[in-house]
């Protein structure tokens, strides 16, 4: 008895019929700049294989990786493709939906999941693992200098600091 329920509290918690994972479907990232650059625009896309697909991809960049949950009953064929419709039938938690080029202006590392909606099974398929990319970023160090200047015109005084 006690290993029929625990078979059937695995299949309830894992994987959902309602999701399939691909490994070739990953994240391609293109960097533009070179890694003295002071900012620097990514892009990203799915391998040219999935190019009959509606390919979407979410992204993070505090290298965090949510779990992505696809809510087969509010799928519908005819959704359309804006970032409100997708959430209605895919949660991809603190993830952002890729839309166009990120800026970046400080070394991040992004991580990235593409899927897109199987319409014949009307199953989410996604990349088996997040695709990760560390984007280098110079700091601009122009304008700091390293030493400290004497204060000029200050003289000495007293401050008295006292609580109400």
């Amino acid at each position: 008895l006690l290993a029929g329920a625990t078979v059937a509290a695995f299949g309830f918690f894992g994987c959902s019929s309602d999701t399939e994972e691909d490994e070739n479907l990953v994240v391609e990232f293109t960097v533009t700049g070179t890694d003295t650059s002071s900012e620097r625009t990514v892009t990203m896309k799915a391998p040219d294989e999935y190019k009959d697909k509606d390919i979407k991809i979410v992204y993070t960049l505090d290298e965090s990786t949510p779990e992505i949950t696809f809510n087969s009953k509010n799928y519908s064929a005819t959704a359309t493709s804006t970032a409100t419709s997708i959430a209605e039938y895919v949660d991809y938690g603190t993830a952002s939906l890729y839309d166009s080029a990120v800026k970046i202006a400080i070394t991040t590392t992004i991580k990235a999941r593409a899927f897109y909606v199987d319409t014949a099974s009307e199953k989410c398929v996604m990349g088996s693992e997040w695709s990760t990319k560390t984007v280098t970023v110079n700091a601009d160090t122009s304008n700091v200098s390293s030493t400290v200047d004497e204060a000029t015109g200050a003289s000495s005084g007293t401050f008295t600091f006292s609580l109400k």
